[in-house]
């Protein structure tokens, strides 16, 4: 983590770890905070390689410490105050749902998604969907109504920053579902639309953001219907 390390050397490292884990399997358990810590940052780094070395680490720990122990280890990051922690914990929640099966983080998601101990619970949790969205693509559709239902309430939440988070998730949702899906979303339009007349700035971007990825292209009968 020191700054004053070079690629290469960082890379070697990353190795170290991934060979440790390949060793030790189950018996890592104990140090997965500890090594998430460490990791996380490369899910957000500048370079390429930085990004699919982390997420092969992770998912490797994933696969090795189960969904139970590293739900454990990053539960107490998903409310953080610092934003740069709950960005990094979001991206690796993703690529632990990638490595485990997204049905298996569901029912964790949408207790995250529901939480009324704090707005950045909900808002990690559904940055978390999105996230998810963006690194697995099409392969979501087949849970494409359930990350929808989990996080369509956040379209009314108090706190403005969830509302834009939830709005900008629909659309990595729609994105990588498209041409697919569109009946997954009839829930999320009508308060979508009238989200567009009562918002203003960032959080109206993303609702109109929303709005034209779920209705294609090719479909403009649905604008005029709605």
């Amino acid at each position: 983590m020191q700054p004053t390390l070079e690629d290469q050397e960082r890379h070697l490292l990353v190795k170290v770890i991934d060979r440790v884990l390949y060793k030790l399997d189950e018996l890592v358990r104990p140090f997965v905070h500890k090594i998430l810590v460490v990791i996380e940052p490369l899910l957000i780094d500048e370079d390429y390689y930085a990004h699919v070395e982390g997420r092969e680490i992770i998912s490797n720990l994933s696969k090795a410490a189960g969904l139970a122990t590293m739900i454990a280890a990053m539960r107490p990051d998903i409310d953080n105050i610092d934003e740069y922690v709950r960005n990094t914990t979001a991206s690796a929640f993703s690529v632990v749902a990638s490595a485990l099966g997204i049905p298996a983080l569901l029912p964790f998601l949408r207790a995250v998604c529901q939480s009324k101990k704090s707005w950045q619970a909900r808002h990690t949790g559904i940055k978390i969907v999105q996230q998810i969205a963006i690194l697995i693509g099409f392969a979501v559709l087949p849970h494409l109504r359930s990350l929808v239902e989990i996080i369509e309430h956040g379209l009314n939440d108090e706190n403005q920053k969830v509302r834009t988070i939830t709005a900008l998730s629909l659309a990595a949702l729609a994105e990588v579902a498209a041409p697919y899906g569109i009946e997954s979303f009839d829930s999320v339009l009508e308060p979508l639309w009238k989200g567009t007349r009562s918002h203003r700035g960032k959080v109206l971007a993303a609702f109109l953001k929303a709005i034209g990825y779920i209705i294609p292209q090719n479909m403009p009968g649905s604008i005029q219907r709605e």
